[in-house]
């Protein structure tokens, strides 16, 4: 996969799809998904973000993660 085709998979997928599933499909590092991710500018939806917690019944680190990004 090229660079392009790499940041259009991950343009289309971040905002709604696991950071896991990501990587596998990149075959790279959860913590390189985000990386990309942050360079690139990209989001989880806020929707999505609320669906995962609700399903964890915590909001711990994804809230966390979410206030850091609009802490700035």
């Amino acid at each position: 996969m090229n660079l392009v085709e790499e940041r259009k998979l991950l343009r289309d997928l971040y905002p709604n799809t696991p950071n896991a599933e990501i990587a596998k499909r990149l075959c790279t590092s959860v913590g390189m998904v985000a990386y990309k991710a942050r360079f690139l500018g990209l989001k989880k939806d806020p929707k999505y973000l609320s669906e995962v917690n609700r399903k964890s019944g915590s909001h711990s680190s994804v809230s966390r993660y979410w206030k850091s990004l609009h802490e700035s």
